[in-house]
């Protein structure tokens, strides 16, 4: 008899531990009905894998939440996000097929895309064309009224979550973790008051935690045609704080002013999603679309646009061709606490990664229920000086974002966590502007600012 051992080879068993183990030697193992292949890419709260629908033969993008993130509730959250984005039917949102659960972990089964990012496309400084920024601009535009339509703000859009489908470069809206009903919307879904998003492409009222409707996707839209169109954001800093500081209170320097060859119309209808005020923005993505074939038919009997519907390239090799979940940048998996940033450093020319507030997701105490979590003050409402001697000296800030104080001096606010910042002047013709940075203690009563000439000024607030 022979008893020579078998040449077939055997399955890998080094798979991650929520896996059921691999049945054939190609796979890592298996997670329901799919076979998992290979991991695509790993972030803080989940993983991406390429995975094989065994029914109906087809390979799909496997998005799990990993097993130490949250609890009950942040599993339930996670599949009723998957659910509500499923529910989309667009060419322009990409495609959920299932959502579940097995081995006690959630699962997410989308299309896989081959192409890249629109980020990935920008960069290292690359500036779109205007018949490109329109034609690429339009598609998100499209994508985005459908999500509103269905009720969902994104509240994320940006290059990273843009992608471009090889080869023509059809727009597909990806990573919906952070979407919401709009004004609220389901209860279940991303926290209430929470700031998340990304810095430099996330609206105002996103920024001070204030409620968001689906205006807020559109300035992140007009931030994406502002780095399409000039090659850089709009707001920068050396922090994110500063950022969030800079998009809540000073104005996008003009397109043309960096990018002379921007036509005036576009950067007119840019400036226009980049109003500060929602009630300023347009009314709606329809709205911002219409407005957009407009300016575009105008441009084009103009200027003569050249006729660049599509974003082309060379495929990859098979080898190297790029896959991805939609819905799953590793960098956007990786949630950020904002007030953990403040202060380091970073490059402004890169986009600040995803944040969340310290108030969002929370490990679970030994007994299972979440820890109690402090509450977190804003800086709205009226404040005094704290001074031995001179006269007394108040500021007043309020919920739409706005700073006054003594003299007539008038600015706008921004805060994240405890961090405070303001910029403003005084009414004098050519007043100097100032900005200043402070903080405010976790009971919420007083305030610490660094003036401009570096002495620490306390400040209380008014009862």
């Amino acid at each position: 008899m022979d008893t020579q051992p078998s040449q077939q080879p055997r399955p890998d068993t080094t798979g991650p531990v929520f896996l059921s183990p691999p049945v054939e030697a190609d796979e890592v193992g298996r997670l329901g009905p799919y076979r998992v292949l290979k991991e695509l890419g790993r972030g803080g709260m989940g993983a991406v894998y390429l995975a094989e629908d065994t029914l109906l033969k087809r390979r799909v993008a496997l998005k799990v939440m990993l097993p130490h993130v949250g609890g009950d509730a942040a599993r339930a959250r996670f599949l009723r996000e998957g659910r509500a984005v499923a529910a989309l039917k667009h060419d322009h949102v990409v495609t959920v097929y299932a959502a579940g659960e097995e081995n006690g972990v959630p699962f997410l089964a989308m299309e896989l895309l081959a192409g890249k990012t629109l980020d990935d496309w920008l960069r290292p400084d690359r500036r779109a064309t205007p018949s490109q920024v329109f034609a690429i601009g339009r598609q998100i535009a499209e994508g985005l009224a459908a999500a509103h339509a269905a009720g969902l703000v994104h509240r994320d859009i940006k290059p990273a979550n843009v992608w471009l489908e090889a080869p023509k470069g059809r727009v597909k809206l990806l990573d919906f973790g952070l979407a919401r009903g709009a004004g609220g919307g389901d209860p279940g879904l991303t926290g209430a008051g929470d700031i998340l998003g990304t810095p430099a492409y996330m609206a105002p009222e996103q920024a001070r935690g204030q409620p968001v409707d689906h205006r807020c996707d559109l300035f992140s839209l007009g931030c994406v045609l502002y780095r399409m169109a000039t090659g850089r954001v709009p707001f920068q800093g050396d922090t994110a704080y500063a950022v969030i500081v800079a998009v809540a209170s000073e104005e996008p320097v003009a397109p043309r002013a960096v990018n002379p060859d921007v036509p005036p119309a576009l950067e007119a209808f840019i400036l226009s999603l980049l109003e500060k005020e929602p009630g300023d923005r347009p009314a709606s993505a329809a709205a911002v679309l219409a407005e957009m074939r407009r300016v575009a038919a105008g441009l084009d009997a103009t200027e003569k646009l050249p006729a660049a519907e599509t974003i082309e390239w060379r495929p990859e090799s098979r080898g190297s061709r790029r896959f991805v979940i939609a819905g799953v940048v590793v960098a956007a998996l990786a949630a950020v606490v904002l007030v953990l940033v403040f202060g380091r450093g970073s490059d402004p020319a890169k986009e600040p990664e995803s944040a969340t507030a310290p108030t969002t997701k929370a490990d679970p105490s030994p007994a299972g229920e979440p820890p109690p979590q402090p509450e977190l003050f804003t800086v709205i409402g009226t404040w005094d000086a704290v001074k031995a001697n001179g006269p007394k000296m108040t500021m007043v800030f309020t919920d739409d974002g706005k700073v006054t104080g003594d003299n007539g001096f008038r600015g706008k606010w921004g805060q994240t966590g405890h961090a405070i910042g303001f910029i403003g002047a005084g009414p004098a013709k050519g007043a100097p502007q100032i900005k200043v940075k402070g903080e405010l203690d976790p009971e919420g009563k007083t305030l610490r600012f660094a003036s401009q000439k570096g002495v620490i000024e306390t400040w209380q607030r008014r009862p």
